[in-house]
C-alpha cells in the first residue's frame, strides 16, 4: 500500500505575487461597484452606461472568497506536509493579528463618527459586527454592511482547519465538494420556500463560495494531481475560464432566472482560474497580474476593503465632500495606506513572531486513508 504524502506543488509555496494581482482585481471591482453612482453624478448621463457595474460587487467578493479558500488551505497543507501536522494555535494567532487590529480600528472609527452624530448606525449592528454575526442581519446599515463577508470568512476559519487535521487532502476534497453541493441545494430551497430573509449573506447558504477554493487547493496538492491532474490546469484553460465567468455575469443581467446556476458555478470557475494562473505565471495573465502597481494595490486590498465603505455611500447618503467623486477615491487610498503601514503590517509581523514562539504541533497519522489527531504540545 502506498502511504506517500501528498506532493506539494512548488508554485503554491512561498510568496505568490499572482495572488496579490488577483486581490487588486477583486478590490477594483468592489470599489467600482460602489463608486459608479457618484461617478455618474459627477460626470453626468454620459457615463450612464457604467450603471450595470453597480451590481457586480459580488464578483469581487467572490474572488476574495475563492482566493482565501485556496490560499489558506494550501498553506495549511504545506505545513502539514512539512511538519507532519497542523498547528491550529499558530494559525489562529496569525489570522487574529492579520484581521482583528485593522478591523477593530475601522469599527471603532465608525462608532466615534456615530457618537458625534456624523453617521447613523444602530448600536446592535456594532455588536453584530464585533461578534462576526452581521451576515445574519437583515438590511444592515451601509457603513457596516461589508462586515458580512468578514463574518462568513471567520466562520470558515473556525470550521475548515479542523477538517484538515482529520482528513487527508483527497478525503478533504471529497468532503468539501459534497458540502458545497449541499449548501447550494439548501440555498435554492431557502429562496424557493423563503426560509429566512438574508439568503445571500448567511454562512449556511454562502459558505460554498470559499469552500470551492479549499476544494481546489486540496486537489492541486494531492498525489493524483501531481501525477496526472496538472495537465488539466494548463494555460489553454485560462481564456476559456475568463470567457465563462464574464459570460455568467452578462447572462444574469439579461436573464435573472440563471442566477441560481451562476451562484453555483461562479465560485468553481473562479477557483480554477486562480489556481491555473498561479500554476502558469509565465502566461499573459500571470505577467499582467505581476505588475508592480497591481501588487501594491493587492497588498492594500484588505485595508481598502475595510475603509472603502466609509467613502462610497449611495449619493443620497453622501454628506461630506470626501464621500463624493473624485475626492472619495483619494481619501480611500490615503486612509487604507495609513492603515496598512501603521496597523496592518506591524500586526501581521507581530502575529507571525508570536505564532513561531508558541507553536503547537498536531500530528496527523494516516491509516487506511484516514487521519487521526493524537496530541498537542508546545514546541521548544
Amino acid at each position: 500500500m502506498n502511504n506517500a504524502p501528498s506532493t506539494p506543488v512548488a508554485p503554491f509555496n512561498g510568496y505568490l505575487p499572482t495572488l496579490d494581482g488577483w486581490r487588486a482585481v477583486a478590490i477594483f471591482i468592489v470599489i467600482a461597484a460602489h463608486t459608479v453612482p457618484s461617478m455618474i453624478g459627477y460626470f453626468g448621463p454620459s457615463l450612464a452606461w457604467l450603471a450595470p457595474l453597480e451590481h457586480q460587487g459580488g464578483l469581487g467578493v467572490n474572488i476574495f472568497f475563492a482566493l482565501s479558500g485556496l490560499l489558506i488551505t494550501s498553506r495549511l497543507l504545506e505545513e502539514r506536509d512539512r511538519n507532519g501536522g497542523i498547528s491550529l494555535k499558530a494559525f489562529y494567532l496569525r489570522r487574529s493579528f492579520r484581521i482583528l487590529p485593522p478591523y477593530l480600528v475601522m469599527v471603532g472609527v465608525v462608532g466615534l463618527l456615530t457618537y458625534f452624530g456624523y453617521l447613523a448606525v444602530p448600536g446592535r449592528d456594532f455588536c453584530k459586527a464585533l461578534l462576526f454575526v452581521s451576515n445574519y442581519t437583515k438590511d444592515p446599515p451601509w457603513y457596516l454592511a461589508h462586515t458580512w463577508s468578514l463574518s462568513l470568512e471567520e466562520h470558515f476559519y473556525l470550521l475548515w482547519p479542523f477538517s484538515l487535521c482529520w482528513l487527508a487532502p483527497r478525503r478533504a476534497m471529497v468532503v468539501g465538494a459534497v458540502g458545497c453541493v449541499l449548501i447550494s441545494g439548501w440555498r435554492v430551497a431557502c429562496i424557493h420556500w423563503r426560509i429566512g430573509s438574508v439568503d445571500y449573506w448567511r454562512t449556511d447558504t454562502q459558505l460554498d463560495a470559499i469552500l470551492w477554493g479549499a476544494v481546489c487547493a486540496c486537489w492541486v496538492r494531492s498525489q493524483s494531481f501531481a501525477t496526472q491532474g496538472r495537465r488539466y490546469l494548463s494555460p489553454l484553460l485560462l481564456s476559456g475560464l475568463i470567457v465563462l465567468i464574464l459570460g455568467s455575469v452578462v447572462a444574469v443581467n439579461y436573464q435573472p432566472r440563471l442566477a441560481h446556476g451562476v451562484r453555483f458555478l461562479q465560485p468553481i470557475l473562479l477557483s480554477l482560474l486562480l489556481a491555473t494562473s498561479v500554476l502558469n505565471p509565465q502566461t499573459w495573465l500571470g505577467t499582467l497580474l505581476d505588475r508592480p502597481v497591481l501588487r501594491w494595490v493587492g497588498r492594500l486590498s484588505f485595508s481598502l476593503y475595510l475603509w472603502q465603505q466609509l467613502f462610497t455611500p449611495p449619493p443620497e447618503m453622501a454628506g461630506s465632500f470626501v464621500q463624493k467623486f473624485p475626492l472619495n477615491l483619494l481619501a480611500m487610498f490615503a486612509c487604507a495606506t495609513v492603515s496598512y503601514v501603521l496597523i496592518e503590517r506591524p500586526m501581521i509581523a507581530l502575529g507571525r513572531r508570536l505564532a513561531s514562539r508558541v507553536r503547537v504541533a498536531i500530528p496527523c497519522l494516516r491509516s487506511g486513508g484516514r487521519s487521526r489527531v493524537l496530541a498537542s504540545w508546545p514546541r521548544n
